[in-house]
């Protein structure tokens, strides 16, 4: 059976210089005799190898001679100088190493770089390393020298460097690459399935484009280059190959899915990099599954009049706003300002207002599937604001009904949208606990309600308190400091705490979990919430500081 051993890759060597003609013979530095025992670095062994000098220049060359000096530890399988000229020679159109596409050498490159130490010794004949490109490099034999692929034999190993460790090999190992004009799907570790170059590169929508144009030029376009697949291999049958489409950027083309336009991220620096999803909150890795995607464009109501909002109010004004749209169809969503936390009181014509719903919930990144649920009709709501189409928007991003019958009935939904489930001061309950040493929490006061209705059971030793779903919470612990107090599920699981320990719900916006002072925090005790919470408890003291949470 094969032994996986799966390693990060880090980007590395991203072009040379020209080949040097150094013969094979290895020279390894030998330190002074005054010099420190400490070993030097990675960067600095290979610049005292004179048949490691083409690596040398790439690294200054790609300026990642930082990278490599940094505290790792990295093992790096480092072709010799005639190993480069060996690849040169397999084609005839390449002179020297800038004759060899750019991507494909920096795809090359990163095969031979891990993270982490990995020494002769812990290798087997067998064994595989995953590169951070998603191709794999297999060890295929560790009997006279260890041998990469078939191809590439190790001529010194296990260089101890302080920053990890060198193998040279006598040869440029070449994964097996796809061709960047193939638009596939792959499963990112992170975002689920996402489209990318056959070189596994990820693409990304943005959010400007939610009209099915390309919105990004100049610098936007220097920094988010386009994309454009000249074949498609996608092999999913649910998949439906009619949503991809192009359009022309500035006598470019320009693939699109499903009225958005793709693009790759310039600092993407190898396969599996998604570091543009979320940039500014308008650019997103591109799958093709969302439920809701975030447009950012200028409001413009059926009225003819172009809108902003400003502290909530709908004004006429010039400038993008960013709102929500379903994804399938680019309809703008809107919520009813008439409605109630998880009501829906529109009563007129539902084709005027048809309702938002959805099978499936996938979103972007910047949006949290919490603040979903669904009600009556399976209609869809956002932190309780049922969610609505409107008849009259024809096009892709359309916002005419933010001036329907008058700015503000009927607003955009987007990640500035209140919560329904707040609630004004009298439905705001303020409990107050003591101590009984680190024995118990014991109840000092309650504000807000009767004491009957919060407490059952002792109140001085740990008391169950009923709370009620809808409400919102103050909690004041008077010795706060050493009794930390936090909120648990069954499961002994944190879902809200004052100390450092991150609840699961301290992120949901509807719950707004709040630290408000040195002695007392706040949430909003939401249906979700009320779902899970079971227990209060403090933190350092679970022990014997530990009550039962009863949920109205």
């Amino acid at each position: 059976m094969k032994r996986v051993l799966t390693y990060l890759i880090i980007p590395l060597m991203a072009g040379f210089l020209a080949c040097s003609d150094d013969d094979d013979t290895m020279i390894t530095p030998v330190p002074d005799e005054d010099v420190d025992e400490t070993p030097a670095s990675i960067v600095e062994i290979a610049q005292d190898t004179e048949n490691l000098s083409t690596l040398v220049q790439a690294l200054q060359t790609a300026d990642l001679v930082d990278a490599l000096s940094g505290p790792g530890p990295f093992t790096v399988l480092a072709p010799v100088n005639s190993a480069f000229q060996a690849l040169l020679d397999s084609n005839e159109a390449w002179n020297n190493l800038e004759d060899i596409d750019e991507d494909l050498l920096r795809q090359v490159l990163l095969y031979h770089v891990a993270e982490g130490t990995v020494n002769s010794a812990d290798l087997s004949e067998g064994d595989e390393l995953t590169m951070l490109s998603g191709a794999i490099v297999t060890v295929t034999s560790v009997s006279q020298t260890i041998t990469f692929n078939n191809s590439a034999n190790v001529l010194e190993g296990d260089i101890a460097a302080s920053n990890g460790v060198i193998h040279i090999i006598d040869a440029v190992l070449v994964p097996e690459m796809g061709d960047a004009s193939t638009l596939t799907l792959t499963d990112h570790p992170e975002l689920g399935t996402v489209f990318t170059d056959g070189q596994g590169n990820t693409l990304y929508y943005f959010s400007n484009d939610v009209g099915g144009e390309n919105n990004c030029s100049g610098g936007c376009a220097d920094n988010w280059p386009i994309y454009y697949a000249e074949d498609i291999d996608i092999d999913n049958p649910s998949f439906d190959v009619d949503l991809i489409g192009e359009i022309e950027v500035d006598g470019n083309m320009q693939t699109t899915y499903n009225g958005w336009p793709l693009y790759y991220f310039a600092n993407d620096a190898a396969p599996g990099d998604a570091n543009g999803d979320g940039a500014n909150s308008v650019w997103y890795a591109a799958m093709p599954d969302y439920s809701i995607m975030v447009a950012n464009e200028q409001l413009v109501g059926a009225d003819g009049e172009n809108y902003i909002i400003e502290e909530g109010d709908y004004i006429i004004g010039e400038g993008r706003t960013q709102y929500f749209v379903d994804f399938n169809t680019g309809r703008t969503l809107y919520a009813f300002a008439n409605d109630e936390a998880n009501q829906s009181n529109y009563g007129g014509n539902p084709e005027n207002w048809p309702l938002y719903t959805t099978e499936a919930m996938t979103l972007p990144s910047t949006i949290s599937t919490d603040d979903f649920n669904a009600i009556d009709n399976d209609q869809v709501t956002f932190r309780a604001n049922p969610i609505y189409f409107f008849g009259q928007d024809m096009d892709r991003g359309d916002t005419r009904g933010v001036s329907v019958p008058q700015p503000g009935i009927w607003q955009i939904i987007n990640s500035n949208t209140e919560s329904l489930n707040g609630v004004d001061d009298a439905a705001t309950v303020t409990i107050t606990l003591g101590n009984a040493g680190a024995s118990a929490y014991t109840i000092a006061n309650i504000e807000g309600a009767d004491m009957a209705d919060v407490v059952s059971g002792d109140p001085d030793e740990n008391p169950t308190l009923n709370l009620t779903e809808g409400v919102r919470y103050i909690f004041i612990v008077n010795n706060m400091g050493p009794h930390p107090l936090d909120f648990r599920n069954a499961e002994n699981e944190i879902l809200l705490s004052f100390n450092d320990a991150e609840g699961s719900f301290e992120g949901d916006s509807a719950v707004d979990f709040q630290k408000d002072s040195d002695n007392s925090l706040s949430f909003t005790l939401t249906s979700e919430l009320a779902a899970v919470i079971s227990e209060y408890a403090c933190t350092v003291h679970a022990g014997s500081m530990r009550g039962t949470i009863a949920v109205n």
